[in-house]
């Protein structure tokens, strides 16, 4: 179920659905394995939970120790951008002011629906990706779990992308 539109409400109520589940199974250790989700739950589910659990989030630290002098674009979902754990995360390393980001919620619903390369997402992508100056960046972060799905389509439609 795509989390990125979602209420914060909803996203916890989903989750914690889905771990009291697994935890009804005598799991070890959890991973969850969304951003979005950790974004909005992991401080609650790590207080609810005696396992260790384990979060995802965006891969912002390696873009900005890479960085060289152009600007990163951290790509997620909507939720995923606006929650305080990114911002927090991105305050504290982002000395430079270098760090955008885009919401890219609706490939997260393609992909769901093993879309990946219709000319309906390429579309979606090429409208998103000409809201921005793409030659301003050197790093592009796929910040949702969804979005590795459509790397190649990235490359098709930025060719100034090498990697």
């Amino acid at each position: 179920m795509p989390y990125g539109t979602k209420s914060k409400e909803d996203i916890v109520r989903y989750i914690f659905e889905a771990v009291e589940f697994l935890a009804s199974k005598d799991i070890k250790l959890l991973v969850v394995a969304c951003n979005t989700a950790t974004s909005a739950a992991i401080n609650e589910l790590r207080a609810h939970y005696d396992f260790p659990i384990i979060g995802m989030e965006p891969a912002v630290k390696p873009a900005i120790e890479k960085n060289k002098c152009k600007r990163i674009l951290v790509t997620a979902t909507s939720f995923t951008l606006r929650e305080r754990k990114l911002e927090s995360l991105i305050a504290d390393l982002d000395k430079k002011n270098v760090v955008d980001k885009l919401a890219l919620d609706k490939l997260v619903g393609y992909a769901e629906n093993f879309d990946f390369n219709s000319a309906e997402v390429k579309n979606y992508l090429k409208d998103q990706l000409d809201s921005v100056l793409i030659e301003d960046y050197e790093t592009i972060v796929l910040g949702c779990t969804h979005f590795i799905f459509y790397k190649k389509m990235m490359k098709e439609l930025l060719p100034l992308y090498k990697t």
